[in-house]
């Protein structure tokens, strides 16, 4: 797979950048927003000495962050820096060059529908669609191209830019670049790391792209895991965690018959007294489901391997024998369709390691027994002598190689506008009714003016609470009808 850099302290020469193993990288056009930026923006000398060795340059414009993002200052200054970009391509000599637009923060869907995506359209007037990308999380990107404001490559692809950053484990379909966590040091400056998933990342002017065949599949993209359920709002853990402290994948057994619903496990999980849960799981018949998201500590192996692994727990006993596990080959290739997504999307190796080497900090698979080796926090010793992981790890490295997942979901038919808007408005329900989620930083969901900036959830149990104080009020209300009779009556003597 080839990989792209993106850096802003500096600029690493490009001998250095082709050196390491990289293809090129994605460079600022806008101006520092802080001193310590000295690699913003790019110059003429830069792109001389790329393309002198073989290297590809796209272009990004990103000067605001979180507090202050470009995009929330809508149309006017999406029309203000779709200019500025153009200027600047103009005299770099990148004329008809597309531009990533930088959505650098956790977006919510609410600021995305009433200002950013003004900040887009705008962007498209001054550029045209063609020359319009976006860098953002996963739901941002889909949100993008839900509206049709960045560039459509064709073949379920669009010029889009992921960063791991906010994405809670998902992966876009439509994007074309992945930006990983963590940074590497290239000829001396700190620089991210992003994986190239098309052929076509806006490393050339648009009037320069010969559109792929559509009958031929990108042999690159990431492996989408498809779930059979998702109990991730109902499921137990011990909080959030940085995704950057993710090592390792560790594999469990649920310690049940190998034959057992996963459905039905899943559903005992939900229930926090049991203290148990994980990740994903899978069950019998090759069912997989989603149990927490990769941001989310399950309880599963003790605090460090829940703060370090992501956990994948199958139907089944330690005490198995290699030939029983090989008998049930759908589980074991949907266990290794996981594991292969989380090597590709965490830079993860696809080889066991034992309880020294992952205590020494390396990265790769093992068991629960490797953690209770590693870090005498839990005792379990699953999933046992006889489980296969030659076997899973060779499906995980197949699916690697070819980089589709192990049952591809054919590319749907352009939907309608009437389906696109019924879509919206499910996916608006759902965020009413689901109740607010909440990351490091708060809450993803906050809900509605109609129901006080509540889920429709968080209102009526609120207002529920409200019924004892009612009932209160309502049963002292013959007491005081009888006060107010007995007053009027003697009001009337009175007369």
């Amino acid at each position: 797979m080839a990989t792209v850099l993106d850096y802003s302290a500096g600029v690493p020469q490009a001998a250095a950048v082709r050196d390491a193993g990289y293809d090129g990288a994605v460079r600022y056009i806008s101006p520092p927003r802080a001193d310590w930026m000295r690699g913003k923006p790019i110059q003429r000398a830069e792109i001389d000495d790329f393309h002198v060795h073989g290297l590809d340059v796209a272009f990004v414009w990103q000067y605001g962050k979180e507090a202050d993002s470009d995009v929330m200052r809508g149309r006017d200054g999406g029309l203000a820096d779709a200019r500025a970009a153009k200027q600047k391509l103009d005299e770099l000599g990148c004329s008809n060059h597309p531009v990533f637009f930088a959505v650098d923060f956790a977006i919510t869907l609410e600021q995305w529908n009433v200002t950013a995506v003004e900040y887009f359209r705008a962007c498209c007037e001054i550029l045209g669609r063609e020359r319009v990308g976006i860098y953002g999380h996963s739901r941002v990107i889909s949100w993008a191209v839900e509206d049709g404001v960045i560039a459509n490559l064709g073949g379920g692809k669009h010029l889009a830019w992921q960063t791991i950053a906010w994405s809670w484990g998902e992966l876009s379909d439509e994007a074309v670049l992945f930006q990983r966590a963590g940074q590497v040091t290239v000829g001396g400056i700190e620089c991210d790391v992003n994986d190239v998933w098309h052929h076509y990342w806006g490393q050339k002017p648009v009037s320069e792209v010969a559109p792929q065949p559509q009958s031929q599949p990108e042999s690159s993209g990431p492996i989408v895991v498809r779930y059979d359920a998702d109990f991730t709002a109902d499921m137990p853990g011990v909080g959030y965690r940085s995704i950057d402290s993710i090592q390792s994948i560790c594999v469990h057994t649920v310690e049940c018959p190998p034959e057992r619903d996963g459905i039905a496990v899943a559903q005992w999980q939900t229930n926090p007294a049991n203290g148990s849960s994980y990740n994903v799981l899978a069950g019998a018949d090759g069912i997989l489901i989603l149990c927490n998201t990769d941001d989310f500590m399950p309880y599963a192996a003790g605090p460090t391997g829940n703060a370090r692994c992501l956990h994948i727990s199958l139907t089944g006993y330690a005490r198995m024998s290699r030939e029983d596990w090989l008998d049930d080959d759908a589980k074991l290739r949907r266990t290794a369709e996981q594991i292969a997504s989380w090597s590709q999307l965490y830079d993860i190796p696809l080889e066991f390691i034992d309880a020294d080497r992952l205590r020494a900090g390396a990265r790769g698979v093992h068991g629960h027994a490797e953690i209770s080796e590693a870090w005498r926090e839990v005792n379990h010793t699953d999933p046992g002598p006889g489980f296969p992981y030659d076997v899973v790890l060779g499906y995980a490295q197949e699916l690697r190689n070819t980089r589709q997942p192990n049952n591809p979901t054919p590319t749907p038919t352009p939907e309608t506008p009437e389906q696109g808007e019924e879509r919206i408005m499910i996916r608006w329900i759902l965020d009413q009714l689901v109740g607010p989620e909440w990351d490091t930083k708060g809450p993803r969901f906050t809900g509605w003016k109609a129901t006080e900036g509540k889920t429709f959830v968080d209102f009526v149990a609120g207002k529920i609470r409200l019924i004892p104080e009612i009932a209160r009020t309502v049963a002292t209300l013959p007491e005081r009808l009888d006060r107010i009779e007995k007053m009027l009556t003697e009001l009337q003597k009175q007369k």
